[in-house]
């Protein structure tokens, strides 16, 4: 794959402008040129100022040898630092990056790492000061724990504290588990449950929180209930999105939050943000149970919350009856103004789009804002967006993307993109 890295950067030039201003709603954004990143997986933060972390490539179970990547930019885009690149352990596998910033720039990365003497997949975190220098890596999970992990997440306060989330295979079950740091990546907890339902399967966990480390954690539930409705029939697959919140302690405050209740659908692949108060933002995949006979068409549609739990609003981000919009994405910025972003896989080619909404939900951008605006997009898929925005709206985001090579076959790259608003 990497003896044909030149040619897909090639394409990938070839498709981008200098520079493209956008105008589909009230507000415009101005989208600055692609950049090339490589493969694997992916993440991306970044801090109120500006400061973005990126993270990305490693390989799967078996894929060894290959590094995990991470470039830090500055408020304008231009990287600082060279590459820092994260070795997996005795040259076994690494991936699934997740990163988070904090206000001075200092920044954790978590990741799938491989356990060798266990023969299981684990998870590590390497943490780096403001200036990118390293300062320590360290086992989330406790070396002589024996269970299988899944996806994980990271979320960092103000001052460097972070907790990392994931999805873990225990017999039969699949619970979410996590662990808080503090800023010098020493264990201020053990490793807690968030959910350890018997016989449901909880997975797909993301994390959000504030400034002074307030957190809350959003899971997926699949129950042993069926899900039946008039277009949709499969035995054990009604989900639903759950949320529980914690204060800065890992103490949990009240109870599960029941966001969606999937009786005759599916509600899958959520994603959650926070502001400094503490209010937040739950937004999912939710399946249509009526959507003219077709198998594949998926709304994304959001919560709003208080910082006690408590509804505030609904949105509908996007009901299209001729589309499958999928896996979406959100983030939140200063004065708790936020930013919703998916995958869209129907119809051909896929694309990534986005829209901004205020502190009180309105929609700024009214039409969806397609990131590949200024690309030509006929000939590749774009899919799952990886998303960072700073406290004056300005947007980071990765993105997978599949792209014709001269060999005839398809290649996977990663692009990265900023998209600046005209007001915020």
């Amino acid at each position: 794959m990497f003896s044909n890295i030149k040619t897909i950067l090639l394409i990938v030039l070839a498709l981008c402008v200098i520079a493209v201003g956008i105008s589909e709603a009230a507000m415009k954004y101005t989208f600055k040129p692609t950049l090339f990143l490589g493969e694997g997986s992916y993440d991306i933060a970044t801090n109120p100022g500006g400061v973005t972390v990126a993270a990305w490539g490693g390989g799967g179970d078996w894929d060894a040898y290959k590094p995990l990547c991470v470039q830090r930019y500055n408020a304008n885009g231009i990287p600082i630092g060279n590459l820092i690149r994260i070795v997996a352990s005795q040259y076994m596998s690494i991936s699934n990056p997740a990163v988070d910033i904090d206000v001075l720039g200092g920044f954790a990365v978590a990741y799938r790492d491989y356990n060798q003497s266990l023969d299981l997949p684990t998870i590590s975190a390497s943490i780096y000061d403001a200036n990118g220098k390293f300062i320590k890596k360290l086992p989330v999970i406790p070396n002589d724990v024996y269970y299988d992990v899944d996806k994980l997440d990271l979320s960092m306060d103000a001052n460097g504290n972070f907790v990392v989330t994931w999805a873990v295979h225990y017999g039969n079950d699949l619970n979410i588990r996590a662990r808080r740091f503090d800023a010098q990546g020493n264990p201020t907890t053990d490793v807690f449950d968030v959910a350890a339902s018997v016989g449901d399967k909880d997975s797909s966990p993301h994390i959000a929180m504030n400034g002074a480390g307030d957190f809350a954690i959003v899971y997926q539930r699949s129950r042993t209930a069926d899900c039946v409705d008039t277009q949709y029939s499969k035995a054990n697959q009604c989900d639903d999105v759950l949320v529980q919140r914690f204060n800065s302690q890992a103490v949990p405050q009240g109870n599960v939050i029941v966001v969606s209740d999937g009786n005759k659908s599916l509600d899958q692949a959520p994603d959650i943000a926070m502001d400094d108060e503490g209010n937040f933002v739950v937004v999912w995949q939710h399946f249509r149970d009526l959507c003219q006979g077709m198998l594949a068409c998926d709304d994304i549609v959001a919560k709003r919350y208080n910082s006690a739990g408590k509804l505030v609003g609904n949105l509908n981000v996007v009901a299209d009856y001729s589309n499958a919009d999928t896996v979406p994405r959100i983030v939140m910025a200063g004065q708790a103004k936020f930013v919703v972003m998916w995958s869209r896989i129907d119809p051909s080619p896929d694309s990534v789009l986005f829209h901004a909404y205020d502190a009180a939900g309105l929609n700024l951008t009214a039409k969806a804002v397609n990131i590949t605006d200024g690309m030509s997009t006929s000939s590749n898929d774009n899919s799952v967006p990886a998303v960072g925005i700073s406290d004056k709206g300005v947007i980071n985001v990765i993105w997978g993307v599949s792209l014709p090579t001269s060999w005839g076959d398809d290649a996977s790259a990663l692009l990265y993109r900023r998209l600046i608003p005209s007001t915020w």
